[in-house]
C-alpha cells in the first residue's frame, strides 16, 4: 500500500440549519464552511474518502467520510514534519 496523503479538505455541507418550523423569510440560503483533515484514502469521479485513524502496517482504518467533490471548495495538501 502506497502511503496516503494528509489534507485539509474544506467544503460546503449541506445540512439542516435550524430543527422545527421556520419561517420562510427567516430561511438563510448559505451553506456552512466545513473543514475535514485526514488521510486521504482513496476517490472516485463523485467522492473524496478521507480516514481519521490509519493502520499502514495492517492496511486497516478505523473511521471514515465520503465527502461528494461536487461539494468541496478547496484541497489542501499537509506535510508532516
Amino acid at each position: 500500500m502506497v502511503e496516503p496523503e494528509v489534507v485539509m479538505i474544506v467544503w460546503a455541507d449541506a445540512q439542516e440549519m435550524e430543527p422545527g418550523w421556520t419561517s420562510i423569510d427567516d430561511i438563510v440560503l448559505e451553506l456552512p464552511t466545513m473543514r475535514t483533515v485526514g488521510w486521504l484514502i482513496g476517490q472516485t469521479d463523485n467522492v473524496y474518502a478521507i480516514a481519521q485513524d490509519v493502520d499502514l502496517a495492517e492496511s486497516n482504518v478505523h473511521t471514515y467520510s465520503l465527502i461528494p467533490k461536487g461539494w468541496v471548495v478547496s484541497i489542501h495538501r499537509l506535510a508532516i514534519i
